[in-house]
């Protein structure tokens, strides 16, 4: 089997892996994004002088959120990825 050099996974594979990490299992869970923006002055060229008007963005955490409704392509449903496993009576030991 060859070693992988990259994974990629979708929005839905990654809030249910998150949703198992934190033990969760009920509710609507969807990915949440924050994202960080700056001004800054930006040279088009080395060669040039003048500086142009810019932004930079960037993903500052990646989480989930509970929701009450399904959001397409990023909701998963804890219940179902994470189900709590029913216990029965407990037992004595001896």
């Amino acid at each position: 089997m060859a070693n992988a050099s990259q994974y990629t996974f979708s929005f839905e594979e990654v809030v249910t892996s998150l949703i198992k990490q934190q033990d969760i299992s009920e509710g609507l869970w969807a990915l949440s994004l924050n994202f960080k923006f700056e001004a800054k002055n930006v040279r088009m060229d080395a060669n040039r002088k003048d500086v142009n008007p810019g932004f930079i963005g960037f993903v500052q955490h990646i989480g989930i959120v509970r929701v009450e409704k399904s959001i397409p392509g990023i909701t998963v449903d804890a219940a179902k990825v994470n189900p709590k496993l029913a216990r029965g009576p407990r037992t004595k030991l001896n």
